[in-house]
Formats: C-alpha cells, structure tokens, sequence
C-alpha cells in the first residue's frame, strides 16, 4: 500500500513538473508525448523524465551576507530588450547603407548616360 502512494504522489509530482515547466527547459520530445509516456508508465516514465527529459538548473551558491549575489543563467528582461534594440539598430543600419549604395550606383548610372 506505500509503495503504491509512493509510486502515485512522485507521479503527481512528476507530472505537474512536466506541465510547468518552460518548453525551453525541456530535452528530446515535446512536452504532451512526455505527459503522456510519465502517465502511461508511471515508475519508468518518471524516472526517464527525470534523468533526461529536464533541463536542470545550477544550484544556486549559497552566498555569505558580503558577497555579491550570484549571477543568474538566464538573461533578464532588459537585457533582452537591449539586445533587440541593438539588432534593430543593426538592421537599420544595413538598409541605410542598401539604399546609399543603391543611390550611389543610379548617379553613377545618370552620370555616365549623360
């Protein structure tokens, strides 16, 4: 009878992290198929989710009051906007040059003709 609640709350548990869990934290199949093999074969499933279909976050370093807080694996939303922001300005910046060049080139076309 243990072994049954046992074996029935590590699925609950597995089950709820696969349906939680971001798609980008998620290795080898999508997240239904993996729902599906943790509820159709619940010890096995599991403990395959577990072992390979996550994606395991460091563990944070435990840090002592003076030392400065750990730096984060993910890039935070700011950071993401900046980095769209420099790719448009990029882009910009190419279809700026795409329209000199084009301008550069009939002028040249225009002066020749003429």
């Amino acid at each position: 009878m243990a072994f049954f609640v046992i074996i029935t709350l590590v699925t609950v548990a597995v089950l709820v992290d696969v349906l939680t869990r971001p798609d980008s934290q998620i290795k080898h199949l999508p997240k239904l198929a993996w729902f599906v093999i943790v509820l159709l074969f619940p010890i096995v499933g599991s403990l395959v989710w577990l072992l390979a279909g996550r994606e395991w976050a460091p563990l944070p370093a435990f840090a002592s009051p003076d030392s400065a807080p750990a730096a984060s694996p993910y890039r935070s939303t700011e950071d993401e906007l900046a980095a769209l922001d420099a790719e448009i300005a990029f882009h910009e910046k190419q279809a700026r040059l795409a329209r000199l060049e084009a301008e550069v080139a009939e002028k040249r076309k225009r002066a020749q003709g003429s």
